[in-house]
């Protein structure tokens, strides 16, 4: 029932608020009112609403020696004889005189706030609640003084509750209307509170705050806005952080496009300037030269019509087309890439052949196997890994290259004969390495795409040395029978 009430919306809740205000503030009133007599009960000891009718008795029966009781009641003329007795009577007190013998009318002071007490209104509970109590608790009382012209019966009737009931009225009306007021305004001082929260909320938005979690203000409009707007604020700040990780992909690319892309280019430059100094040479050096040069025109032009793939280097997904190649071709990108080492002045060992690396349990070499693989990437792996030794490595240290077949290790494929071709590539670092400037993302660019072809990459510094070894997964091919 609560969360149903909770639910509604501002403009129910407020109408609901307002009619239930109402009837309890009408409730109040009439109950209070209904209870006045008890109210003068605690009033009338009040000093404003005293009356001490001993004292004016005594007033009174010192004042009746001098004054004739008239014999019957003559009206107007009986009224002035005793008018001066009756002085002493305030607009609340009514005097009433009446013959000791006869018990018949006099004389009397009609009390003037009876003549401008309102009659026919809600105020008339408080009319007859006057003729009620006028003297509470008891009989009207007869007081016998002695006049003139002998003793009479005096009766006087206190009207001074008349005096309570209108400021009580007053008092009464304003508390209920107090309580209707501060129940709704203290409603609407609490809605408008949650919209000046929110207001703050879509400042600190507007100053590019996004960190600070809107509150909860309920399940109305106001709360509906104010879970909106926290989603809002979550969608912002998740689309932020997007664009700039797509800026810094993009910038990633640039960079790792640069770098791919200058391996083979100054490959390419090495390889010409051998051929402008050996120009006069044999022609089957030049011929070897420049299919090379053929070659790497070739690997450029492929990265540059994928240049795409390189962003997602960085991204959850990546351009991989694997086709079936021989184990081979990953020892002919080493020597090319050994080769030109040789070239930049590196001193190199000998890169063994395929058929030089033995399977175990002698089931043939490493040209017997194939693996499956990415042509372009793989040529991008080890341009990237060699372009390192270029830029980090001593040349006065042989570079070694080494490769090892082996079974999987793991006792739970170990089952499945998987074999993983071990390349270590072997260099020393240079002692100035410091002044190179480095980012990091060809290592970032080979670990990815290695991933891609369920390989692993692991490094190794060791005084002044620096080892990166490279396993990919081989397979046996499958030999049909005829």
């Amino acid at each position: 029932m609560i969360d149903r009430i909770r639910s509604l919306s501002l403009r129910v809740k407020l109408l609901l608020l307002i009619l239930g205000m109402g009837c309890i503030s009408l409730l109040l009133f009439f109950t209070l009112w209904n209870n006045i007599a008890f109210a003068w009960s605690v009033a009338k000891y009040l000093p404003c609403f005293s009356f001490d009718e001993e004292a004016f008795v005594g007033e009174l029966r010192q004042d009746a020696q001098n004054y004739t009781v008239p014999e019957y009641n003559d009206g107007k003329n009986g009224k002035n004889t005793m008018e001066g007795f009756f002085a002493p009577a305030d607009k609340y007190t009514g005097i009433y005189i009446y013959g000791s013998d006869d018990g018949l009318y006099r004389a009397s002071k009609y009390p003037e706030i009876l003549n401008s007490f309102i009659i026919g209104t809600v105020l008339e509970r408080g009319a007859s609640l006057i003729d009620i109590y006028g003297k509470p608790g008891y009989e009207p009382e007869f007081y016998t003084l002695e006049f003139q012209n002998g003793p009479a019966d005096v009766l006087i009737q206190n009207y001074r509750y008349a005096a309570f009931v209108y400021p009580y009225l007053i008092v009464i009306v304003c508390l209920c209307v107090g309580i209707f007021l501060f129940s709704i305004l203290t409603y609407i001082n609490r809605r408008m509170k949650d919209i000046l929260c929110l207001k703050q909320e879509i400042l600190l938005m507007a100053s590019g705050d996004l960190s600070h979690p809107v509150p909860f203000c309920g399940q109305d409009e106001i709360g509906t806005l104010s879970t909106e707007l926290d989603c809002l604020r979550q969608t912002l700040s998740e689309q932020i952080a997007k664009e700039a990780e797509s800026r810094q992909a993009n910038q990633d690319l640039i960079t790792a496009m640069s770098h791919d892309l200058r391996t083979p280019l100054t490959i390419l430059k090495g390889y010409l300037e051998v051929l402008k100094l050996k120009q006069t040479h044999a022609s089957e050096l030049s011929e070897t030269y420049l299919e090379r040069c053929l070659k790497k025109a070739d690997d450029i032009r492929e990265m540059t019509d994928r240049m795409f793939e390189y962003a997602l280097v960085f991204g959850e997904q990546e351009d991989f087309s694997p086709t079936e190649l021989p184990a081979s071709f990953l020892c002919q990108c080493i020597r090319e890439n050994m080769d030109f080492l040789a070239l930049a002045g590196f001193e190199t060992k000998k890169t063994p052949d395929a058929s030089d690396v033995l399977l175990p349990c002698g089931k043939g070499s490493l040209a017997d196997t194939v693996f499956t693989g990415d042509e372009t990437m793989l040529k991008r792996i080890f341009n990237n890994l060699f372009s390192n030794i270029l830029k980090y490595g001593e040349k006065s240290v042989p570079v070694t290259v080494s490769l090892q077949v082996a079974k999987d290790a793991n006792p739970v494929t170990a089952a499945s004969n998987e074999l993983f071709l071990e390349i270590s590539l072997l260099n020393a670092v240079k002692a100035d390495r410091k002044d190179i400037a480095g980012n990091g993302i060809g290592l970032k660019s080979v670990l990815k795409m290695l991933t891609l072809h369920h390989g692993t990459l692991t490094q190794e510094k060791t005084d002044g040395m620096y080892r990166i070894r490279l396993c990919f997964p081989l397979s046996l091919p499958q030999i049909k029978e005829g």
